[in-house]
């Protein structure tokens, strides 16, 4: 190995070993949503009583129930700056982040659980077997030296499904060094793990509508749908604060502002040949982005299959 060669590999390791207290940004990651809650029922029927005998059924029909639990899910990742922000950051990014009662048992003092890791996995071994199938480790980050004096990186440490699951981007996600230079939250991700993105979303209310001008609100969803080019729509999520701000916003319909500041750059004043240019923006109150990104997915399968 080169000396040059040799130097950045320690560089590497050195940013992997960085604390995230010392860094000026972070990257965090969480459950959103472990999928779509079935519809409230007048009557929910008494909990079936444990079933002994599943042991004893087909492989072929237990490997068939344990695949109805892998679902279409909504990861959040959060990109923090450490000033004085940070604790209403990290307190809106705990609500939302979801945590299941099955995984207190998997925590203890000494080790922190991976949220991000779905139920099936940590069945038994037959069911991990199944979720692997479906399941990988991604989303290794780097934060780029020229925003931070201590440079932090991470390995692929979440749980995902390319093919179901959504990525939800908060926080930061135009990070500013000390000079005004912008670095785009999406940029920390891995370019490999970013293109095979096929559902995405961001929170509205991070693009700062109205205060910043249409210029910097295009430039900032450019660099989202440009770095996942492949999901070729992204949810803009709103909150009810959102919508009264915003009297008249359509939810699920191409007739919104975001849509509507992004055809105005891309189609407005020049010829374009860009797939990006048909890009489509959506609007969705994010108690409901759940539903949507599920049926989405589903949509999708089925037109893979057709």
């Amino acid at each position: 190995m080169s000396s040059e060669a040799e130097d950045t590999a320690l560089a590497r390791e050195e940013h992997l070993r960085a604390s995230k207290s010392a860094a000026k940004f972070f990257l965090e990651f969480s459950i959103f949503s472990n999928g779509p809650s079935p519809p409230p029922t007048a009557a929910r029927p008494s909990p079936a009583p444990t079933f002994h005998k599943f042991p004893d059924l087909p492989p072929e029909l237990r490997l068939k129930i344990w695949s109805h639990l892998v679902v279409p899910r909504v990861v959040t990742a959060c990109c923090f700056e450490r000033d004085d922000r940070l604790p209403q950051r990290q307190l809106a990014f705990s609500r939302r982040s979801r945590t299941e009662p099955w995984q207190t048992s998997f925590s203890s003092p000494s080790s922190t659980f991976n949220t991000t890791c779905p139920a099936i996995l940590l069945v038994c071994r037959e069911s991990r077997a199944v979720g692997l199938a479906h399941y990988e480790l991604a989303f290794g980050w780097r934060i780029s030296p020229l925003l931070s004096d201590t440079p932090i990186a991470r390995p692929p440490r979440v749980w995902f499904n390319f093919a179901l699951d959504a990525l939800y981007l908060v926080g930061e996600l135009e990070a500013y060094d000390q000079y005004g230079f912008n670095s785009p939250m999406v940029y920390f991700f891995d370019r490999r793990d970013a293109k095979r993105v096929r559902h995405l979303a961001c929170a509205f209310e991070e693009l700062r509508y109205p205060e910043q001008g249409s210029d910097q609100i295009f430039g900032c969803l450019w660099h989202v749908v440009d770095r996942f080019a492949r999901a070729g729509r992204l949810l803009v999520t709103v909150t009810a604060a959102d919508e009264e701000a915003m009297s008249g916003c359509r939810m699920l319909s191409t007739d919104n502002v975001m849509q509507k500041i992004w055809n105005g750059w891309m189609l407005g004043t020049t010829v374009t040949t860009s797939n990006l240019a048909n890009t489509q923006i959506l609007l969705v109150r994010e108690e409901e982005l759940a539903h949507v990104t599920s049926s989405h997915a589903d949509g999708d399968e089925s037109a893979a299959r057709s």
